[in-house]
């Protein structure tokens, strides 16, 4: 599996399996940088097929010892974090 750096503006989900039918994409190690006024995000990004997927994420769960569904909680935990401080930054702009 080959991992890439990319940069975005928009901030990414850790797992995307709607943009490229029968593929799934994987996002890790995602950074919310500021540059020159505008927010970008940097992250790891790999593109698998739904096998490599679905032994990816065995792989992973076996390793951290969680299940799917914690699994799931968790991405959507930091989802709402990462929301949170958007809306964060977007009200201290409005007060400034």
């Amino acid at each position: 599996m080959e991992w890439k750096h990319v940069e975005s503006k928009q901030s990414p989900e850790l797992v995307d399996a709607t943009s490229c039918p029968g593929k799934v994409y994987v996002r890790k190690d995602v950074k919310e940088i500021t540059r020159d006024g505008e927010t970008y995000y940097e992250y790891q990004e790999a593109l698998m097929s739904q096998e490599q997927y679905q032994s990816y994420s065995g792989q992973k769960i076996e390793g951290t010892g969680t299940n799917d569904n914690q699994t799931v909680i968790m991405s959507a935990l930091a989802d709402m974090a990462e929301m949170i401080m958007d809306l964060q930054m977007q009200i201290m702009d409005m007060q400034a």
